[in-house]
């Protein structure tokens, strides 16, 4: 089963978290997961464009991980 990738509810969590860590000081490091290449690398470059904030790239395999971009 796949799951629709909500975009708009992603950028509004990304803008929220941002604030928090500006306003607390807190650094952040964003978890970007996806089950096959061609997810993550679409979550990586979502991310990419919506935010500064460092990110780790995570999959279930060493397969998926080491071929994104």
């Amino acid at each position: 089963m796949e799951v629709e990738f909500d975009n708009h509810r992603a950028e509004t969590l990304l803008k929220k978290q941002e604030g928090i860590c500006e306003k607390t000081g807190n650094p952040v490091i964003i978890d970007v997961a996806g089950s096959t290449v061609e997810a993550l690398d679409k979550y990586i470059d979502f991310v990419s464009a919506i935010t500064e904030s460092p990110f780790l790239v995570d999959g279930p395999s060493d397969a998926v991980r080491i071929s994104a971009r």
